[in-house]
């Protein structure tokens, strides 16, 4: 990059007359022109970001530099003031990289003691741009700074008061990258089923997948379980329940049927099966009311497999006469009910002939 490097000249003969940063106007036409400063970083990755400028001066100056110090401290606030506040995390990200390089007390005696206002800079700056993960690890840096007597005691209490927020705020990318992930996952597996499934099912089903993850198992092993039964409840209720209502609610009797706007639970479903899976009688009047039965009667391990979803939603409900659910209980209702396929052949037994 021939002209970025005669216009990177440029800058330094000019600071080398003035010896003041931040950058005045007189730097404007030349900072403008470096091809780093068109380059958009909206969407660049953090871990990009974060080379982008020493990737940018390896290419203009065609070896290892790393220019003047003085220089980079002059872009980075140009950039700051100027509206480009990732092109100034970058400048900065690479004199915290020489900082590395170098060791801190080499670095400190030959930046004159600015190291304390560039990390609250960049810590700053990553705070404001929403880039959390490297914010907290600024944060982390700072504190150990402070430990070599780097930092004010007072600019890291500052810092460390910033800290539950940026937690937070992990704490809710993370689980809205979890849901996008839970979102793909669904979309691959249920494939064309999607079209074809209640509206309520779906929303059950985004939640499932989200609550499936093994993070959030930790955090609520109950969480998945719930979710993936919720669905299947949905599902069944919508497709079956609601279209023959008097049949089924006939095979339940007056004691199980459900009661009000509650839907048919797992624990009926497990009974409707039950009921006419062996009987000669039952079978075929419902199968002829309901064409799905048959292949609802079909999935495999059925009866075995709503027993199982029965017995972890009522130990969830019940947990102190069955004792605690556990993640590792979660994580076998998972393999079990979706991990195995299961639900999907559920779910596409019970689809109305189309």
């Amino acid at each position: 990059m021939p002209l970025d490097r005669e216009t990177l000249d440029q800058i330094e003969t000019l600071f080398l007359e003035k010896s003041v940063t931040p950058f005045d106007e007189d730097y404007n036409t030349f900072v403008e022109s470096l091809s780093f400063s068109r380059a958009r970083f909206d969407d660049v990755e953090p871990t990009e970001l974060k080379r982008a400028w020493t990737n940018f001066l390896h290419g203009a100056f065609e070896s290892n530099t790393s220019w003047e110090w003085p220089c980079n401290v002059g872009m980075a606030k140009w950039y700051s003031t100027h509206e480009k506040p990732l092109h100034a995390i970058a400048v900065y990200e690479h004199l915290l990289r020489e900082i590395h390089r170098r060791g801190l007390n080499e670095a400190e005696g030959e930046y004159c003691g600015e190291l304390q206002e560039w990390l609250q800079r960049l810590f700053h700056l990553c705070q404001r741009q929403g880039l959390t993960e490297r914010a907290l690890h600024v944060a982390g840096l700072i504190g150990d700074f402070q430990e070599e007597g780097v930092i004010d005691h007072a600019d890291y209490a500052e810092v460390i008061a910033s800290i539950p927020t940026l937690r937070r705020r992990e704490a809710r990318e993370y689980i809205e990258k979890e849901r996008a992930e839970a979102d793909r996952h669904y979309r691959e597996d249920f494939a064309d089923l999607i079209t074809k499934l209640h509206d309520d099912t779906k929303r059950c089903l985004v939640q499932a997948e989200v609550m499936s993850a093994v993070s959030i198992r930790h955090i609520d092993p109950s969480a998945a379980p719930l979710c993936w039964s919720l669905a299947i409840e949905s599902e069944f209720h919508h497709r079956v329940y609601e279209v023959r209502k008097h049949r089924l609610d006939g095979i339940l009797g007056e004691t199980r049927r459900p009661k009000g706007r509650r839907t048919c639970g797992i624990g009926q479903m497990l009974v409707l099966v039950k009921e006419t899976c062996s009987d000669p009688i039952k079978r075929p009047l419902v199968e002829r009311e309901i064409p799905a039965w048959r292949k609802l009667l079909a999935v495999p391990d059925i009866v075995e497999t709503l027993n199982v979803i029965k017995e972890h939603r009522d130990q969830i409900a019940h947990v102190t006469e069955r004792g605690m659910y556990t993640q590792a209980r979660c994580s076998e209702f998972v393999r079990r009910i979706r991990e195995s396929g299961w639900i999907i052949n559920f779910m596409q037994a019970i689809q109305p002939a189309s």
